[in-house]
């Protein structure tokens, strides 16, 4: 699930409302405020890249360096 940035809403309250509407359909109600921390981590965000351990990534190699090889030995 991934957030859609609005200009017009403020970070903490953006990040509050799914977590009110479950409590409210729970019918709980917090009598305590929240005293934690809310960490943002860009380590969580999604990435297209390869890993060493891809044999994609591997076989890709290969096929370049044959093709050097090959203009190099004409």
């Amino acid at each position: 699930m991934y957030r859609i940035s609005t200009a017009t809403r403020s970070e903490p309250e953006s990040f509050e409302l799914p977590f009110v509407a479950r409590a409210e359909e729970r019918g709980e109600e917090s009598e305590q405020p929240n005293a934690g921390k809310l960490i943002f981590d860009a380590t969580c965000a999604p990435a297209d890249i390869k890993y060493p351990t891809d044999l994609d990534l591997l076989n890709q190699a290969c096929q370049s360096t044959e093709k050097i090889l090959d203009c190099l030995y004409q």
